[in-house]
C-alpha cells in the first residue's frame, strides 16, 4: 500500500507542478499585457496633451498676428484721420482770416499732399495687405490641417481602444 500511496503522491505532485507552471505563465502574461496596455494608455494621454498644446500654440500665434494686423490698420486710420483734421483745421483758419487766395493755394497743396500720401500707402500698404492675407490663409490652412490630423489620431485611438 505504501507504494501505491507514493505513486499517487508523485502524480499529485506532478499535477500540482503543472498547475503552478500554468499559474506562473498566466501571471507573467498578465503582467506583460498589463504593462503594455498601460504604456499604450500613457502614450495616448500624452498624444492628447500634445494635440492640445499644438492647437493652443497655433491659436495663440494666429491671435497675435491678427492683433498686430488690427493695430497696424488702426495706426493707418489714425494717421489718415489726423492728416484730414489738420488740413481741415488749417484751411478753416485761413478762411476765417480772410486769406481766401492763400487758402486756395493751401487747399491745392493739401490735395497734392493727400495724393502723395495715398500713393505711399498703396506702395507700402498693398504688399503688406497681400502679405497679411497670405499669412491669414496660411494660419487657416495650418489650423485645418491640425484639426484633421487630431481627428485622425482620435479615430485611430478609438479604433484601437474598441
Amino acid at each position: 500500500m505504501s507504494a501505491q500511496v507514493a505513486k499517487k503522491s508523485k502524480r499529485n505532485n506532478q499535477v500540482a507542478n503543472i498547475f503552478e507552471m500554468d499559474h506562473s505563465v498566466n501571471v507573467f502574461h498578465h503582467i506583460v499585457w498589463g504593462g503594455w496596455l498601460n504604456s499604450v494608455k500613457f502614450v495616448q494621454a500624452y498624444q492628447r496633451e500634445m494635440e492640445g498644446f499644438a492647437f493652443q500654440a497655433m491659436e495663440h500665434q494666429k491671435g497675435m498676428w491678427m492683433q498686430a494686423s488690427e493695430n497696424l490698420e488702426k495706426v493707418e486710420n489714425e494717421i489718415n484721420q489726423y492728416m484730414e483734421n489738420t488740413t481741415s483745421y488749417f484751411l478753416e483758419s485761413l478762411k476765417t482770416l480772410n486769406l481766401v487766395s492763400v487758402s486756395k493755394n493751401v487747399e491745392e497743396w493739401s490735395k497734392l499732399g493727400k495724393e502723395a500720401t495715398n500713393h505711399l500707402q498703396q506702395l507700402y500698404g498693398t504688399p503688406s495687405k497681400a502679405t497679411n492675407n497670405l499669412i491669414e490663409t496660411y494660419f487657416d490652412q495650418i489650423e485645418s490641417t491640425l484639426k484633421t490630423t487630431i481627428q485622425q489620431q482620435q479615430a485611430i485611438r478609438e479604433e484601437f481602444s474598441a
